[in-house]
């Protein structure tokens, strides 16, 4: 039988899972729902698939009971579109690949706030991994971690996105993921930092081995897996994001420290860094990483990004020679 799925998102990441699902099933129904008034138009790879609808239109016809839902929106859009599918009286699968944490009184991962919304269900999933979205629909090799609770549904995912070229690893680790999908974008800016202030590729591999580090101890901490920080929705992640100027953080960071003007566009990790702080602060005994006050330093006081990455490295270095001796 072939199956339905609806598309929260029209951007690049919200056409790439389109187009995997119509990889995997050709005879499937996919239902993208974009931006009132968006011009936004589909890429090469999908503009003559016939099973593929585009709306801007949200109603009891498109948004089923049981249809399964995959929000590619900002993370800023995520509150809204579950409390939207709320109000459609959705029950069935959500796969959420908005990389972020939701305001909503508190900080709640994304997947605590369907949890508050939706009580009963056992059905949110996260997808995270190094994915470049061009690259997907080119059919490069790509792979990223499904996580969900429920057996049955990170099987049904893998069954709508698998391909030759795109495949996913099972994991149950909801919390772990959620924070790789923030900690990755923070990573990313620093990273940029570095780039700009031609500190060069070494400090670029010592902020890499060192960020990874940290986020195990963070997922640790949270009560987490703490090898998903080595799972390629950690590391895999935070590698990809940390050395491509494609990275939209990438570009945030290195536009601050060579002082450019910033440029317009969604740049999550900024977003998100003031929401991680909240949200570590609400937990019990836990250290507000080393990395993320350096990002905070490098946004705020971007005169001084070359010597604040280099002490932070230096400190690096003499934390980790402690702990080894």
């Amino acid at each position: 039988m072939s199956l339905s799925t609806v598309i929260i998102g029209a951007g690049a990441w919200g056409q790439a899972l389109a187009y995997l699902c119509t990889k995997a099933d050709p005879d499937s129904k996919i239902t993208i729902i974009k931006k009132k008034q968006s011009t936004k138009k589909l890429c090469q790879q999908l503009r003559n698939a016939k099973n593929i609808i585009v709306t801007d239109q949200i109603d009891d016809q498109i948004i089923q009971p049981k249809c399964a839902i995959i929000i590619a929106t900002p993370s800023t859009a995520v509150a809204d579109t579950l409390s939207l599918l709320k109000k459609q009286q959705h029950k069935g699968d959500i796969l959420c690949t908005a990389k972020g944490f939701v305001e909503a009184h508190d900080v709640l991962y994304p997947h605590e706030l369907y949890e508050k919304i939706n009580p009963q269900a056992k059905s949110f999933s996260y997808l995270y991994g190094p994915t470049f979205a061009d690259e997907v629909m080119d059919d490069l090799p790509a792979q990223a971690v499904l996580a969900s609770i429920s057996m049955q549904s990170r099987r049904q995912w893998q069954r709508r996105l698998h391909n030759q070229h795109f495949q996913t690893i099972a994991s149950s680790d909801l919390k772990g993921l959620a924070w790789c999908s923030v900690f990755k974008n923070i990573v990313a800016i620093i990273a940029g930092c570095i780039k700009a202030c031609n500190l060069g590729v070494n400090a670029q591999a010592l902020l890499i081995t060192h960020a990874t580090r940290e986020l195990h101890n963070i997922i640790q901490k949270i009560n987490g897996h703490p090898q998903t920080a080595y799972s390629l929705a950690g590391i895999g992640d935070i590698v990809l994001s940390a050395s491509s100027n494609k990275s939209r953080n990438f570009q945030f960071g290195e536009h601050i420290a060579s002082k450019k003007s910033i440029i317009h566009q969604t740049t999550e990790g900024k977003g998100n860094l003031q929401l991680m702080y909240k949200k570590l602060m609400s937990i019990e005994s836990c250290d507000i990483p080393t990395i993320m006050k350096l990002a905070d330093q490098c946004i705020t006081k971007p005169n001084q990004c070359k010597a604040l990455i280099i002490e932070w490295l230096h400190l690096k270095a003499q934390f980790t020679q402690k702990t080894t001796q």
